[in-house]
């Protein structure tokens, strides 16, 4: 699964992605398949850029409804500046000694570095797949269906991918509350991307780096001219101090983005709806994700190989 390749002139191609797919009836095949539309794993950088440009695309394919996806591509994009200590390990090429890049260079705790890594990869693999399935229809819901029966990491994605098909038929209906339930939806998925995939990996992180991630955690959204995207930045010790400050003092702590409770605070009452808002205020989104998608494009000017430095 994966490859090596160039980077240049590449684009996200769903369309063939879940055409090529639609024989497979297992998560185990979907997940190897959805792998399949990235570089390898030492290629870090190309596959944080083609991570983050096919959350993009997926948005654009469906932005009615896949809201996670969208949140997912700023995210990812993030992501790729917390793994910039990774640049002192790859050649000329992208490409990243992994293993020794872990094992080397410790001063700058590279292996909680590498965590951030893992926990965006597992991200991607635990949820982008089950949106191609679906793909904003009542037969790709029954294929989902089908797959949870036989699979627990499907039918853990039912509840959402129900409620989601559920608010599409009522918008197409044109009934209240529509609107309402694809967003509860979004949020259901995201709460178990936190739950399920992110806080097995943060409970690995060492708390020296916890503490600094803590502090250094924020998440913006790009918008016409640096007023308007203030407007949209948060964050994370920002929000805690300023809306729990009682509730940490009484627990004699501060508060650590590696804890389930402190971080969903953060994301429930300050990024989603500075995302809601930021969807529906123009064209930025699209603008936004449009250059994600030009960047996983451009990222490199040769292949990400294990070619000697």
């Amino acid at each position: 699964m994966g490859r090596f390749r160039p980077m240049q002139n590449w684009t996200p191609d769903l369309e063939t992605a879940i055409r090529t797919a639609a024989s497979l009836d297992s998560v185990e095949a979907w997940q190897g398949h959805v792998e399949d539309q990235l570089s390898d794993q030492p290629c870090v950088f190309h596959r944080n850029a083609e991570i983050t440009a096919l959350y993009g695309a997926l948005y654009l394919r469906h932005p009615g409804l896949f809201k996670w996806a969208g949140m997912a591509a700023h995210a990812s994009h993030h992501v790729r500046v917390a793994l910039w200590p990774l640049r002192i390990t790859a050649n000329k090429s992208g490409y990243v000694d992994l293993p020794k890049a872990v094992g080397r260079w410790q001063s700058l705790r590279m292996s909680d570095v590498d965590q951030l890594r893992q926990t965006n990869n597992s991200i991607f693999r635990d949820v982008f797949w089950a949106h191609l399935v679906y793909d904003g229809s009542a037969e790709g819901l029954e294929r989902l269906a089908k797959m949870a029966e036989e699979d627990p990491a499907a039918e853990r994605l039912m509840g959402p991918f129900r409620l989601l098909e559920e608010g599409r038929l009522e918008v197409l209906a044109g009934a209240a509350g529509g609107q309402e339930k694809i967003w509860e939806a979004n949020r259901l998925l995201l709460r178990h991307e936190q739950e399920d995939v992110v806080q097995p990996n943060f409970d690995r992180l060492s708390c020296a780096f916890a503490r600094a991630f803590s502090f250094g955690a924020t998440l913006g959204f790009q918008a016409d001219g640096p007023l308007r995207s203030l407007g949209f930045f948060t964050s994370f010790y920002g929000h805690s101090l300023s809306g729990r400050l009682i509730t940490f003092l009484r627990e004699f702590r501060l508060p650590m983005i590696t804890k389930l409770d402190d971080r969903w605070d953060w994301i429930e009452r300050s990024i989603l709806p500075r995302f809601r808002r930021y969807e529906s205020s123009g064209d930025a989104m699209a603008a936004a994700l449009q250059t994600y998608l030009t960047d996983a494009g451009v990222t490199e000017e040769v292949a990400c190989s294990i070619a000697a430095v």
